[in-house]
């Protein structure tokens, strides 16, 4: 703590062009908040969540900065892990020869691999869309068909929604 009190504010910062970009938003906006790379006094770095506003009197004139500081190291480290797991689930899902999809609960479908996104293709003659709504995807069947495949989905995506286990097979009209 005392080391840093004799110091210039701006060497606290990993570069220069860094404390350059906080200064000129501080100036402009009267406060800076976000994630920075600040530096040790053994000249390591390490990332913080980092806010300055200025200090004014009762007069509304400048007395300081005043800034606050948190290291999120860990924070950024389990983000590097969650990224890591993702893509070796993400990996998992691609490399599987059965389709594989999730819906939110607007039963937008969120992600997909490429066999699911193949399936469609060859079996509807669809492409699909960004965030496309999965009862669009079957709204070309026969009115019969739609009504009783759309009350199997809503069934089989609200148990899931609700914390069960679901599991079902469908079996192609093509293939015996």
């Amino acid at each position: 703590q005392d080391e840093i009190l004799s110091k210039p504010l701006k060497t606290i910062f990993a570069s220069k062009k860094m404390s350059d970009e906080i200064f000129n938003q501080l100036k402009s906006a009267n406060s800076f908040s976000g994630e920075v790379k600040l530096k040790r006094s053994d000249e390591s770095t390490f990332p913080s969540y980092f806010s300055l506003s200025f200090l004014y009197n009762s007069e509304g004139v400048k007395l300081g900065i005043m800034g606050v500081s948190r290291d999120i190291s860990d924070i950024k480290q389990k983000e590097i892990e969650i990224n890591q797991q993702a893509a070796k689930l993400n990996a998992v899902i691609e490399s599987s020869s059965h389709f594989f999809f999730t819906v939110n609960k607007e039963y937008q479908i969120t992600s997909h691999n490429h066999v699911f996104e193949s399936d469609i293709k060859h079996n509807l003659g669809l492409k699909l869309k960004e965030d496309p709504n999965f009862f669009d995807l079957i709204s070309g069947s026969n009115p019969k068909d739609l009504k009783k495949a759309t009350a199997f989905w809503i069934d089989k995506f609200d148990r899931v929604f609700e914390g069960e286990t679901c599991s079902f097979e469908i079996k192609r009209k093509d293939i015996n």
